[in-house]
């Protein structure tokens, strides 16, 4: 069971984490470098050192470093992982359809490989759709409804 300070370790631990990142990738931070008697920490540039900016602005999140933060490139980062998760909710979709159709339209060509692609079609829309409720609203219907899933359907 977590304490009342484990929240407050937590995200002590992963800014400490974020830091030797950083540090790894050649860059140190602002009061490392004063103590060191050295220059600032170099802000990564998104359009740079993506990776490394990922890890600045986590690291800056968790410190509160308000300042440090690329509000606009972060909102468009954070808007970029909601479109990622709807195109993958397509794909998945399209994919399981498509194979379904076929397995119906054509039963006689019905094999492992299509059964495993609706089996995996599947546990990836169901992946990317419990984390979002807002993505499974949108769909009209909960795609596969009522077709045997796993070993009802012998998969």
């Amino acid at each position: 069971m977590m304490d009342a300070q484990g929240p407050y370790k937590y995200g002590i631990m992963m800014a400490a984490l974020g830091r030797l990142q950083l540090e790894a990738l050649g860059y140190v931070t602002r009061r490392r470098a004063a103590a060191r008697g050295g220059p600032p920490m170099t802000i990564p540039d998104y359009e740079t050192d993506f990776y490394a900016w990922t890890l600045a602005q986590a690291q800056a999140l968790r410190a509160k470093d308000w300042a440090a933060l690329d509000l606009e490139q972060l909102a468009e980062e954070i808007e970029s992982v909601g479109k990622r998760n709807r195109r993958a909710v397509h794909g998945h979709l399209r994919v399981l359809l498509l194979h379904l159709l076929k397995s119906t339209a054509q039963p006689s060509r019905r094999g492992a490989s299509w059964q495993r692609s609706i089996y995996n079609a599947r546990d990836n829309l169901r992946l990317v759709l419990d984390d979002s409720l807002t993505l499974r609203r949108q769909l009209p219907d909960r795609p596969g409804r009522g077709i045997p899933m796993g070993a009802a359907a012998g998969l």
